[in-house]
């Protein structure tokens, strides 16, 4: 399964939003979970592409993420280069999204 795009950044600066607006795209398909841990969790990548595919995308079918860009998301990710690394390394096409924007006050 090849991830065309990753978005990542910090905490309350606007990833998840912006997750949802580029899934709102006709031809891009995202995880339903807030965050993707597959790369940042090192238990869920020995399980293998086969476990990225069927637990983050367990409501797509094959045809539509191999005809559509496929988005991950997990905000933080870019705090670990090995990280960016792994996930350059089974996508060498893939476009980081960084949002380094101040995070926002909650109150």
């Amino acid at each position: 399964m090849k991830v065309d795009f990753y978005i990542a950044g910090i905490q309350k600066s606007g990833t998840t939003n912006l997750a949802y607006l580029l899934s709102q795209s006709s031809n891009i398909v995202s995880h339903p979970q807030m965050e993707c841990t597959f790369y940042w969790d090192q238990n869920e990548y020995n399980k293998g592409v086969k476990f990225l595919r069927n637990y983050y995308f367990f409501n797509t079918n094959d045809e539509t993420l191999n005809h559509h860009f496929v988005l991950l998301k997990h905000s933080n990710s870019f705090t670990n280069v090995q990280i960016l690394q792994k996930i350059l390394k089974d996508n060498p096409n893939v476009h980081f999204l960084l949002v380094f924007r101040n995070p926002v006050q909650r109150y």
